[in-house]
């Protein structure tokens, strides 16, 4: 395997350096991507999945820009498959507002009440709202099962992406750039992580 200049550890640590955002053209192929694997997905969810989730409680997170209707239908397949899946109830994400630590508190809280009565639950979060589910695994490890993500940059910051300019539209400022924030996002649950 080469080591490309943004593999290889920055100097002074020993992780590795982010990888840069992706292509321009990529981002471009985003929306035919996407169509053309909605449609292969929806022939296959035809067919009713095993009922495997046992009214296990799976609370799903949008990406920054997107709200709950995004991931229905990765919700209605959870629930097809015997799973109590819930969307994260707050509307489009637009990211933390204010103080970050506090806006989780409130995060947490409002999940909390909205899983009740789960004594476990898994939490499945796509892009920004990976974020979330990772840090309501770290204050909640007894409760959470496990926590997916999908396409969570953890590694990295926003100028790693192509979502900077959509923060900065819906918020009217720059995303929080903090380097221990950074670290703090970039480290993992005390609970399985895929």
């Amino acid at each position: 395997m080469n080591a490309t200049p943004s593999s290889l550890p920055a100097a002074g640590s020993s992780r590795p350096a982010p990888s840069r955002r992706p292509a321009l053209s990529l981002l471009a192929s985003e929306p035919l991507r996407a169509t053309l694997e909605a449609v292969r997905a929806a022939a296959a969810w035809r067919e009713a999945p095993r009922a495997v989730g046992h009214g296990h409680t799976v609370v799903l997170f949008p990406g920054l820009g997107t709200d709950g209707r995004t991931l229905w239908p990765l919700r209605r397949h959870l629930a097809r498959a015997g799973f109590r899946a819930l969307d994260w109830g707050q509307g489009l994400n637009t990211g933390p507002r204010g103080d970050v630590q506090a806006w989780l508190d409130d995060l947490a809280e409002r999940v909390a009440a909205r899983a009740a009565p789960a004594p476990s639950l898994s939490l499945v979060g796509w892009s920004l709202g990976g974020f979330y589910a990772r840090e309501l695994a770290k204050r909640w490890p007894d409760r959470v099962q496990q926590v997916v993500t999908i396409g969570t940059p953890f590694n990295g910051s926003v100028d790693d992406t192509h979502v900077g300019w959509l923060f900065r539209l819906l918020n009217g400022r720059e995303a929080p750039a903090e380097e221990a924030l950074r670290e703090r996002l970039a480290e993992p649950p005390p609970v399985p992580t895929v």
